[in-house]
């Protein structure tokens, strides 16, 4: 059995932000996602703002806290580079602006050809 990866994709890119909607909250400490994470980071103009991040008493980064997908997530990325990475991008195109979502998904697309 083979998952439907172009399915998968266009969910991601236009039904994720409604089925798993995501608003930032408190200010916390916790692990970088979307823009901040280290797939992303870099590669786009922030205006100084706090990073947005999943809370975790462990994290070292100060930011906005994301509700993350899974409330495991911390075990999850700690372990497997290539999950952070798209889980990090999936949030991008959760909470970000047209173009962070564009790079996103870009970046996404290119992970998972490479996994294939």
């Amino acid at each position: 059995m083979k998952a439907n990866v172009k399915a998968l994709i266009e969910f991601i890119a236009y039904g994720m932000r409604y089925v798993f909607p995501a608003k930032p909250a408190e200010i916390t400490r916790g692990i970088t996602t979307s823009i901040a994470a280290p797939v992303l980071q870099g590669q786009l103009m922030t205006s100084g703002d706090l990073p947005p991040i999943w809370p975790d008493a462990k994290g070292n980064t100060k930011g906005v806290a994301i509700e993350p997908l899974h409330k495991n997530i911390r075990l999850a990325v700690n372990n497997d580079a290539v999950l952070y990475a798209m889980l990090a991008l999936t949030d991008a195109i959760r909470i970000g602006q047209p173009r962070e979502r564009n790079l996103a998904l870009d970046k996404l697309n290119l992970l998972i050809k490479e996994l294939q």
